[in-house]
């Protein structure tokens, strides 16, 4: 499992029903769908769910980088901070 790291400010989201909350106020007409720091993947899942059909991750921690590839193989992950993410690309 993955612990929270403090230097990095993560706080994992636990609660499935404010979890379904959050997904369900997306808006199914977006373009993109980009995820920052989706450390366990509370949100990941249930967007994998929706079938959203450009959804993305940043994440940062190598950690739960290694668990995001091995629990959704399919998943596009950008390992960087969002802070210097180039968009352009």
């Amino acid at each position: 499992m993955v612990k929270p790291k403090k230097h990095l400010g993560q706080h994992f989201l636990h609660d499935k029903n404010i979890c379904k909350k959050i997904v369900d106020a997306l808006s199914e007409n977006d373009n993109l769908l980009i995820e920052v720091g989706p450390g366990t993947g509370a949100l990941t899942s249930l967007i994998i769910e929706q079938r959203h059909p450009n959804f993305k991750v940043v994440e940062i921690d190598v950690e739960s980088i290694d668990y995001l590839k091995y629990q959704y193989p399919s998943l596009d992950i950008f390992s960087e901070s969002f802070l210097t993410l180039d968009f352009s690309k």
